[in-house]
């Protein structure tokens, strides 16, 4: 089964399922086809909150 961040269909054996909140795509005609949707979350993602610029007080995020 391949992981990703996206998931797309291959062939006209694919089908997309949602299962226990996840998307997984599952196929009849070739098993190498299944995968399933990686989603990331959100306290793994290093967003910084934004702040306020001390010159100008203009908002602005920091990466």
């Amino acid at each position: 089964m391949k992981v990703r961040s996206s998931v797309k269909v291959m062939c006209d054996g694919c089908s997309v399922v949602r299962r226990k909140g996840r998307v997984y795509v599952v196929c009849s005609k070739n098993p190498k086809h299944k995968q399933v949707l990686l989603e990331i979350p959100l306290h793994w993602r290093r967003i910084s909150p934004p702040h306020r610029d001390k010159v100008n007080g203009i908002l602005t995020r920091s990466t």
